[in-house]
């Protein structure tokens, strides 16, 4: 089955693609958010949300993270007294 043309002159709709993620505390209250291009990796979005969680909750110690996330994330969190599994 084809798809329907457009009329003339009816502009071409553009969609930017982006990603997010946000940490949440125990509770499910939300800690920080990053919102991001989808072209951005996991890891990169990690480091960004551990950045803004130390800034903003320095009391956090321990964050668990699905398997996308690599070893560049557990480093980070390393460094910065967070615990990442």
């Amino acid at each position: 089955m084809s798809r329907p043309r457009r009329p003339a002159g009816t502009p071409r709709r553009r969609c930017q693609a982006v990603s997010g993620a946000s940490p949440v505390d125990a509770l499910g209250l939300i800690i920080a958010v990053v919102v991001t291009a989808a072209s951005v990796t996991d890891n990169a979005i990690g480091v960004r949300l551990l950045d803004n969680v130390v800034a903003h909750t320095p009391t956090v110690t321990k964050a668990w993270v699905d398997a996308g996330f690599k070893d560049e994330v557990q480093i980070h969190g390393a460094v910065n007294g967070i615990d990442v599994e």
